[in-house]
């Protein structure tokens, strides 16, 4: 984003001034925090979004707005998304080459890397792995899905679903 306009950056880096206190609190406290900053966001970008984007003359206006993908959601989405915003203790940022190296790692083609609050990236998986064998994508060349038969490691499922259920051993 070093690239990006100077109010993008400062919106940015705020962001993340917050996220140094966020990341601390109890969950319950954060999602009580989450209602103000969530409101705050409806009301200075999706709702003027949603009017700016009605007419012809102020669509490209619109179109600058931050968080614009949540005109089409109810406000609930939105709070949630603050909520993981603000409560993920990890964030990791990379840049556009970055990404497309990752990408072309996985051997994907017709690469497109741009930037939108973030980077959206696409690519199309080819045909052939570079041994000229047909790659399988969720069980089209074979009869079952790879993800039928999760690996015995896993257990059962309802071991998984209580191992889930544990606290996360990331580092703080």
């Amino acid at each position: 984003m070093h690239d990006a306009p100077r109010w993008k950056r400062a919106l940015l880096a705020a962001v993340t001034a917050l996220r140094r206190v966020t990341t601390r609190l109890p969950h319950r406290a954060l999602a009580w925090l989450c209602y103000p900053i969530a409101l705050g966001a409806w009301l200075a970008f999706v709702l003027p979004y949603r009017w700016l984007s009605r007419f012809q003359q102020t669509r490209r206006v619109a179109r600058t707005l931050p968080l614009t993908q949540y005109a089409q959601y109810p406000f609930g989405v939105l709070l949630n998304d603050q909520f993981d915003r603000f409560s993920a203790p990890l964030e990791r940022r990379c840049s556009s080459d970055q990404l497309r190296t990752w990408l072309e790692q996985a051997h994907l083609e017709e690469i497109t890397v741009r930037p939108h609050w973030g980077w959206v990236a696409h690519g199309r998986k080819s045909a052939q792995t570079s041994g000229g064998e047909p790659k399988v994508i969720l069980g089209s060349t074979r009869e079952r899905s790879p993800l039928s038969d999760p690996p015995a490691s896993l257990g059962s499922p309802q071991a998984w679903t209580e191992r889930m259920k544990e606290p996360s051993q990331c580092a703080e």
